[in-house]
């Protein structure tokens, strides 16, 4: 663990961040197909669309980040994109009915993504004589963080009803 001690404290605990974040959000993949699959009573075709509407929604969220990012700053926007996905988690917690879940998804996909044109410029600040190697290691700990959270599934909650889990969806 030499190579830790290289870096800038600030970068580390923002990598340490990205980890806990991106490993949460691989795990909620797995829950939500369950929750869609037998909560909702939807195919797993369905269950699948959803989630790649919520990635795409990603997508554009980093645009929309990016966008904001260079009007009101950073701590703006990253506290936008944090407390936007954080309500609209807990609006999707709730249980909703299938055509205002899948707008929630999408919506929460926008939040999220709105995160990270931030982040990217945060280590930059945090870390000015990393160069690329920032962006790498940012790169490195989220796929490390998508490939722990997908691995761990439910498999933590061994006794998993999700009818019992979730709240009701209509």
């Amino acid at each position: 663990m030499s190579f830790w001690r290289n870096y800038p404290r600030n970068f580390k605990v923002l990598l340490i961040a990205l980890f806990i974040n991106s490993t949460g959000m691989a795990f909620l993949w797995p829950l939500h197909t369950i929750y869609i699959t037998q909560s909702m009573g939807r195919t797993l075709s369905e269950a699948g669309f959803v989630l790649m509407f919520h990635s795409a929604a990603e997508i554009f969220g980093s645009f929309l980040g990016g966008y904001l990012y260079d009007r009101i700053r950073g701590k703006r926007t990253l506290l936008f994109g944090v407390i936007s996905s954080a309500l609209l988690i807990f609006f999707i917690s709730i249980g909703l009915p299938w055509p205002i879940y899948i707008v929630a998804m999408f919506l929460l996909g926008l939040g999220i993504g709105t995160i990270f044109p931030p982040i990217y410029a945060l280590a930059g600040i945090v870390w000015k004589k990393g160069g690329r190697k920032s962006f790498n290691l940012i790169y490195l700990v989220l796929n490390l963080g998508v490939a722990i959270g997908t691995a761990l599934k439910v498999e933590p909650l061994p006794n998993f009803r999700s009818n019992m889990s979730f709240g009701p969806t209509e």
